[in-house]
């Protein structure tokens, strides 16, 4: 797990409490986040709140599938089944489910990989927002 914060010590007792902390390595903050993703099978992300995360969108354009709450302006990028997955009411059967249909089955994990990285390229790339936002100046501004 990835990450740091208040949270933490209840997140360790909760995997203590579950026999599943030696499954488990708290790394607290990384820098290296892109090159961690990169080793990684699928990011979850289990908020409660959220906006659009950016840590989203980098997974995507890692091709990491992304299993993640249905809050904020995750539904944005996720479309369940086509670029991720999405759960409602932090359902830990779902996202269970979520991740092992990605881990068991080959053809449907390549395809989430593929439509997300797409979207990214079409959509998410610095240079297109840039383009995105000089247009929203443009047409304000009626230059």
């Amino acid at each position: 797990m990835v990450g740091d914060g208040k949270l933490r010590e209840n997140l360790q007792n909760k995997a203590t409490l579950l026999g599943i902390e030696d499954r488990l390595v708290f790394m607290g903050y990384q820098k290296n986040v892109i090159e961690l993703m990169a080793e990684a099978d699928i990011m979850l992300m289990p908020s409660k709140i959220e906006g659009l995360p950016g840590v989203i969108l980098e997974a995507m354009s890692c091709g990491l599938p992304v299993v993640a709450s249905d809050v904020g302006g995750i539904s944005e990028v996720i479309t369940e089944g086509y670029t991720g997955y999405l759960v409602n009411d932090f359902d830990a059967a779902k996202y269970l489910n979520r991740i092992e249909l990605l881990l068991n089955n080959n053809s449907i994990y390549k395809n989430i990989q593929l439509n997300a990285i797409e979207l990214i390229k079409n959509t998410y790339l610095m240079y297109l927002i840039a383009v995105k936002f000089t247009n929203t100046y443009k047409e304000i501004l009626k230059i």
